[in-house]
């Protein structure tokens, strides 16, 4: 009966170790893949700000040159009411 009592807690110990190597395994694999998918968003993140910034930069000046276009049109009417 001890044989056998001892004979299940070893059992019972490789297991538990199996189950720990199968765990650290699993979130390795899983962190990688994690690695994996952060740089890719990442890099699909630099690829949008590369399109964005130029984009911004030409609304902006687009929105300034109607401003400045809109003063003008001010100015214009007050000479014609004058």
């Amino acid at each position: 009966m001890k044989e056998s009592i001892a004979t299940l807690q070893e059992q019972h110990a490789d297991n538990a170790k199996t189950l720990t190597s199968v765990y650290d395994h699993t979130e390795m694999i899983i962190d990688d893949k994690l690695r994996t998918v952060n740089a890719r968003l990442k890099s699909v993140k630099e690829g949008l700000d590369g399109i964005r910034y130029p984009m911004n930069k030409e609304v902006d000046g687009l929105t300034s040159q109607m401003d400045a276009l809109q003063q003008e049109v001010d100015t214009i009417q007050r000479e014609i009411e004058s």
